[in-house]
């Protein structure tokens, strides 16, 4: 998928908000795919990093009330390595508290 493809389905599950909002959005990812090709990377890595364009939507829709502020470089969504990495961490370190109240 290219960022294009990315964006245009990004939209299409943005359509019940208003065209300002989505308006918001799009430019935020557009500066944020910007950035990140100037910082050198890929555009499979950058849409990749942003996540399913639906995913993507499903948390500005659940957000919209709470000053959502879209994946981008601050704040920025975990990518499935990284949630997995930290997950495993969770888990080592309640093990060591397990095994110390032991």
């Amino acid at each position: 998928m290219t960022y294009n493809e990315w964006r245009d389905e990004l939209k299409s599950n943005l359509l019940c908000v208003t065209e300002s909002e989505r308006r918001r959005v799009l430019d935020y990812y557009a500066e944020a795919y910007a950035d990140r090709r100037d910082a050198g990377f890929s555009e499979r890595e950058i849409i990749d990093d942003f996540g399913a364009p639906y995913d993507a939507a499903q948390r500005i829709l659940c957000d919209k009330n709470d000053d959502f502020e879209p994946v981008g470089e601050e704040p920025r969504e975990m990518t499935r390595r990284e949630m997995r990495r930290e997950s495993r961490d969770r888990r080592r370190e309640e093990h060591m508290r397990r095994e110390e109240a032991a």
